[in-house]
């Protein structure tokens, strides 16, 4: 009798000590995740770097037209492109890298939820240019990345070391909290 009440003993210990020991793995375990839709190019008009976290209409309304260089006038006379968001399910988070030369837009390198944060890793797709004048485009980066609601913050870090084949050098840019 004395084994099996050890026994039964030592079998409840190590279930809660799993139990305890795995709740607290979880909390700081991270998973990679991916925007449900992404979109990046080279030619906003946003000429300053900025980031956003968009949860509504009336801000992406507001958010989407800066990036067009329209007023509200404008964007009903015209056709064009228009995104309809479900802002009851999904957000959108909007990366402006302002005034730069040679880009093609923005490469998202990885993303990472945590319990407490999502952090999105992200670098400038450069390219390089020569001639008479060293041949530089103008550009103003941005990309619009749709996650699902969460009331977790957004991390934002970009690759700031821009030589090929060396690690990247991760620069914290923002920390965009939930409006919730």
């Amino acid at each position: 009798m004395g084994s099996i009440s050890i026994s039964l003993c030592s079998a409840v210990i190590m279930s809660y000590a799993t139990f305890v020991f795995g709740l607290n793995q979880n909390e700081n375990s991270e998973k990679t995740i991916k925007p449900l839709v992404s979109w990046t190019g080279p030619q906003s008009q946003v000429h300053e770097r900025s980031f956003v976290r968009i949860d509504n209409q009336k801000q992406w309304e507001q958010v989407w037209l800066e990036h067009l260089g329209k007023s509200r006038n404008q964007a009903f006379n015209d056709s064009d492109t228009q995104f309809q968001i479900d802002f009851d399910h999904s957000e959108v988070i909007a990366i402006f890298q302002g005034l730069g030369w040679n880009g093609r837009g923005i490469r998202l390198q990885e993303t990472k939820e945590t319990a407490a944060e999502i952090t999105i890793r992200y670098e400038n797709m450069s390219y390089q240019t020569s001639g008479i004048d060293g041949g530089g485009v103008r550009v103003a980066v941005y990309a619009f990345l749709v996650f699902p609601k969460t009331s977790k913050s957004f991390q934002l870090q970009e690759n700031t070391q821009g030589l090929k084949g060396r690690p990247a050098k991760w620069t914290d840019r923002a920390v965009l909290k939930s409006s919730n």
